[in-house]
């Protein structure tokens, strides 16, 4: 069972909202949807360089930034293909 709270980014609105800009971009297929795209990635990501910056005073930041990443859940991605030690199989 995977535990969503052991794996976060740190701004899930930023990424969700890239990823509604990507599908527009995808649809219209037009270099200007791709340059929003773009855009809208650099923006996001320079806010979240300035918030992680203000939220670094605070102590229990190491521990955030530890179990998080920036943009993009690469433990939720990536859980389901890590090797399983040797233990029981279930049927």
């Amino acid at each position: 069972m995977v535990h969503f709270e052991n794996f976060s980014t740190a701004a899930w609105v930023y990424l969700g909202e890239i990823m509604i800009y990507g599908s527009y971009a995808i649809l219209a297929n037009h270099w200007l949807g791709y340059l929003v795209v773009a855009y809208a990635t650099v923006f996001f990501y320079s806010r979240m360089h300035v918030k992680d910056a203000s939220i670094s005073r605070y102590p229990e930041w190491d521990a955030y930034a530890a179990r998080s990443s920036r943009l993009i859940p690469w433990k939720l991605l990536t859980e389901p293909f890590r090797s399983v030690e040797a233990g029981p199989r279930r049927a």
